[in-house]
Parts: structure tokens; sequence; C-alpha cells
């Protein structure tokens, strides 16, 4: 199965591969935290950063070769300019991320941070996976600064899509 993305970010499943569920997990509501996030050449652990666990999603794999596409988009916020606002995946009850990206705070203000990560089921069990969220330095934010923005409809989210081998 090859799964391809283009230079704007969309996917498209050539050859075998074939959608075979997705889930999705919504926030709406401002989520906020002051814990941080170094950013230096470790893989971020699950004692940095903020929870975002009304995100956390769980997917039973049909397959155990399936492969699965794991979409976040964040509509972050940092509280302080020039600070690097860190993105982490983890599963389960894992203490190290399978996954992160820094994010730079240019302005101190809200911007968006897209996420993607693909690997192989690896199981047919349920399993869990969660974002943590924080900055290097001050607050990092999902869907406003200290309180809701837009009446609901900016969200962040979770999508994970299981894809036939």
């Amino acid at each position: 199965t090859a799964i391809v993305t283009n230079g704007s970010g969309t996917l498209s499943f050539a050859a075998a591969g074939k959608l075979v569920q997705m889930v999705t997990s919504v926030e709406t509501g401002n989520v906020t935290g002051t814990t941080t996030t170094p950013v230096d050449d470790t893989i971020p652990t699950s004692s940095e950063g903020n929870a975002l666990t009304s995100l956390d999603l769980a997917i039973t794999p049909t397959s155990a070769t399936n492969k699965l596409v794991i979409l976040i988009t964040l509509f972050a916020n940092g509280s302080t300019a020039n600070a690097y606002v860190v993105t982490s995946l983890f599963q389960d009850s894992g203490s190290a991320a399978i996954a992160a990206k820094d994010t730079r705070d240019m302005n101190g203000g809200s911007f968006d941070i897209t996420m993607q990560h693909i690997m192989d089921a690896g199981t047919t069990s349920a399993t869990t996976f969660k974002i943590r969220l924080g900055a290097n330095t001050g607050r990092a934010s999902i869907n406003g600064e200290t309180s809701r923005r837009m009446g609901g409809v900016a969200s962040s989210r979770m999508t994970i899509m299981e894809i036939s081998a």
C-alpha cells in the first residue's frame, strides 16, 4: 500500500489501499496549561506539556498489517512571542512520544498546528492515541488564549484512518 502526500498535505491512497474505518475526536472549548515542553534533542515524555484528554481517541484495527494514518489539527495559541509550541503524540500508556513537532509562535497569538503520523497498526486490540501540547516557555492553549474564541466553530481535532494493507 502506498500512501502519498502532495505539497499541500493532501493524502491519496495508491493501489490496493482502501479506507477501512475512520474515527475523529473534536474539541471546541478552550484548553490551556503552563506545563512546559523543552525544545531540544530528546523525545518528549508524558510528563511534559499539557494533556489534551478531550482529544484522546481509541481505534480497534481490523488487521495488524493495516496502516493507521493519524491527522492532528490544532487551533493553537501561545502566550509568549517567539516561543516554540510542541505537539506530541502518544500511544496507550507509553511514556515516550511516537511523533512530535515544534511550531514557532512568532507573535504570541493564534496559529494552526498540523501533524500527520503513519504507522503499522501492529494489533487488532483497541489502542488509544493521546496528544500533549506545551510551549518551551509560557502557556500553550487550543481554541483560544485563556477563553474560547469563535463561539465554538473553531475547533481542534484528531482523526485516525485505518487503511487496508
